[in-house]
């Protein structure tokens, strides 16, 4: 009797399950087979168990990619096409549209395409013919896929979608998360929800290129900015460039392309798809062939200048005085205080001040040319006189006749004035000759980037006239604050050494510096004009040496004892061209490592980080000593070495020791106007991760660490 209850209990369990079961209504999938292939496999998805009464039925046209394959977005850029489905054996059916998530930029052998990896789904709305009725979607999807190579295909789908009620299935989720990556439609000018708009537009032709400039703003700082450009049939435009306010709540965006007809700009729009602090706006708009608002832009309504940059500027021109482009000439300048440390201050003052003076007139020097250059349309960037072969021959020789001056094989007579003015220099024998070291010192720092100097030069550089001549003075007062120490307290002059025979050897050492100086100029010069030719003037700059010294011998037999001294340099310019390695003109200056770099190509970085790959970018120069430093000190210590010998690992050199456009237009992006410049892009951290311009291992390891933490993190 027991063991009958307990069965009869059982037994009415399961009947009030059954029950409840047939009378409930639970959420289920809805969907196609899979249709697979080797690297794709497609289905279509709905978001509603039945078509009920509504007037669009959300579906979903859902891919999984093999890892490093991709699909194309609507506008696939320079190759490929997008899904394009048939409906053909379709019933019920009167229109569908698909709804396109913001897409990836790709770059596959220099061409720059735009679609999806790994996973997606493309929304899309359908209208069926008669509402309330059963719909079924048959029919085709042509689709292309990528890696290295294309291959097309075709996806057989087929769905159909009840009558009854319109509840959804726990599709519905995952399609709607994909729809908020739709972006939203708004009228051009308007503001919107999601805070950002284009303000102004205009198209120009320069050189038979079509110059496309947008102005975007936002209500906050623009993060992450992107902008996809789709004009008319047979138009196309490059990735664009970006030119951010000091707010970064507005930019320039530019760029070049073609295809695009003086008919066609008058009634054919362009359609902008905008991306930013994780929202993205699609807008249509007629582009104005007014371009003077681009000329009258100021990334601000008041200057970009404040107080933090004036003291970055103040604090990097300090530093540079510690760079061994400038440590040199501050020794020269020690040197002859010393030698003259029984002089008035009046005179130790009137020394340093034309010093100061000369330092300060070679910055705004520099900054008329280059804010000139720039109001002109030419590309500018610190240190960019070191990429001309006149440049520096005239640096070879200024650099040899103050060896030839400290070595004392001439005191005033020379053969030229501008001998004369540039000998004085380091003997501090008249006021020409202070100011002229000044001058010196700061040529010689051009080719430096030292820490904040990167900054405030590149903050300059991206702003207007103003902005250029103030951040420029501002640096030239930080390289002269030694100099003007001791014009304020001349006493400490006295308060160094005395003179005596050490200084003999203390020039000696100098000289031999300024030798090595003219030995790294004309390395710099073999990129501009080949291994003979640079060769040639440091050996006639040497046979200018040995003839000041016989004809200082003539007059002054004293000096005799600096005989070797002067031959030393002659022999080694006749002999370097057979001592040294010689290269040809185009080569990059590697440190001997095992570090097997790659040439720098922009567009092949984003095929690498999608591939896996980390990519360390290493932009840099023959005349740049900061980048010479880092190479040694650095890159190729044995850590670094091995993380960059790593298979995931891409070193990618950039070598802007000539003139080039694609390097300085890359360097702009990340607001930089000079080098070094280094940064590693990983799959976690795609946008990249800056280094500071001088390297440390210690620095340099952090930044690695940096760019392997996952950015969901």
């Amino acid at each position: 009797m027991h063991k009958f209850r307990n069965l009869s209990y059982l037994f009415f369990v399961i009947l009030l399950g059954l029950i409840a079961f047939f009378n409930s209504n639970p959420v289920y999938a809805l969907e196609s087979k899979w249709d697979r292939n080797d690297h794709v496999s497609v289905r279509l998805i709905s978001a509603v168990e039945a078509v009920g009464d509504l007037e669009t039925i959300p579906l979903g046209l859902e891919f999984e990619i093999k890892k490093n394959w991709k699909i194309y977005w609507r506008n696939p850029g320079d190759a490929g096409y997008p899904p394009q489905p048939d409906w053909m054996a379709a019933e019920n059916l009167k229109d569908t549209e698909i709804l396109w998530p913001l897409p990836t930029r790709f770059s596959i052998l220099g061409l720059e395409s735009l679609g999806y990896k790994d996973h997606v789904i493309l929304p899309f709305n359908v209208t069926p013919q008669t509402i309330g009725q059963e719909l079924r979607l048959k029919g085709d999807i042509n689709y292309l896929t990528c890696e290295e190579i294309c291959i097309p295909y075709s996806a057989s789908l087929d769905l159909t979608i009840p009558m009854g009620k319109a509840d959804p299935t726990d599709h519905a989720f995952t399609i709607n998360q994909y729809l908020s990556e739709v972006p939203v439609l708004v009228e051009y000018g308007q503001n919107n929800p999601v805070g950002l708009k284009v303000t102004q537009t205009a198209l120009e032709e320069i050189n038979g290129e079509n110059k496309l400039s947008i102005l975007v703003e936002g209500n906050e700082e623009l993060e992450n900015l992107d902008l996809f450009i789709e004009g008319p049939i047979g138009s196309f435009f490059d990735p664009p460039i970006f030119s951010f306010s000091e707010d970064k709540k507005s930019a320039l965006v530019t760029s070049l392309g073609g295809g695009f007809e003086e008919e066609a700009r008058q009634t054919e729009p362009v359609i902008l798809t905008i991306s930013a602090i994780g929202q993205s706006i699609e807008t249509s708009i007629l582009v104005s062939n007014d371009a003077s608002w681009v000329e009258n832009y100021k990334p601000d309504t008041q200057s970009g200048l404040s107080l933090e940059i004036v003291l970055i500027a103040l604090l990097g021109g300090l530093i540079l005085n510690l760079m061994p482009c400038v440590l040199p000439v501050l020794s020269l300048k020690v040197l002859s205080i010393i030698n003259h440390g029984d002089s008035s201050p009046t005179k130790i003052r009137i020394s340093f001040l034309a010093t100061t003076m000369g330092i300060l007139v070679a910055f705004l020097v520099l900054a008329a040319v280059l804010a000139g250059l720039k109001a002109g349309g030419v590309a500018i960037g610190w240190g960019i006189q070191f990429q001309h072969p006149i440049f520096l021959i005239f640096m070879l020789f200024v650099v040899m006749a103050f060896t030839a001056n400290l070595l004392g094989f001439f005191e005033i007579q020379l053969p030229s004035q501008l001998a004369t003015s540039a000998s004085n220099a380091s003997q501090g024998s008249s006021i020409k000759g202070h100011f002229l070291t000044g001058v010196f010192a700061t040529l010689l720092a051009t080719p430096c980037s030292a820490p904040f100097l990167g900054t405030a030069v590149g903050f300059a550089l991206s702003q207007g006239s103003t902005e250029i001549f103030v951040i420029f003075a501002t640096l030239g007062v930080g390289l002269a604050a030694p100099y003007l120490l001791f014009m304020l307290a001349p006493n400490l002059a006295k308060k160094l050494p005395k003179p005596g025979k050490w200084m003999g050897w203390v020039k000696l050492v100098l000289a031999a510096a300024l030798v090595i100086t003219a030995i790294w100029l004309v390395t710099v010069l073999e990129t501009s004009v080949g291994t003979i030719s640079a060769w040639l003037g440091f050996v006639l700059s040497c046979l200018m040496l040995a003839a000041l010294y016989l004809r200082k011998k003539e007059q002054q037999h004293r000096y005799r004892q600096y005989t070797f001294a002067a031959i030393v340099p002659v022999l080694i310019g006749l002999s370097s061209p057979y001592i040294l390695p010689t290269k040809p003109a185009t080569a990059v200056t590697h440190v001997e490592s095992d570090i097997d770099w790659i040439a720098f190509n922009r567009s092949d970085i984003d095929n690498l980080v999608n591939q896996g790959k980390t990519v360390f970018v290493d932009v840099t120069a023959d005349w740049c000593i900061t980048c010479q430093y880092n190479k040694r000190s650095t890159l190729t210590d044995a850590e670094i070495t091995k993380w960059l010998s790593n298979e995931n690992v891409v070193p990618m050199q950039a070598d802007w020791t000539l003139p080039n456009d694609d390097i300085l237009s890359y360097l702009q992006t990340y607001g930089r106007y000079g080098i070094p410049f280094n940064i590693i892009y990983s799959p976690d951290k795609p946008k990249g991760v800056i280094l500071p311009e001088l390297l440390t291992v210690e620095s340099m390891l952090e930044k690695i660490e940096e760019s392997e933490t996952s950015s969901s993190n």
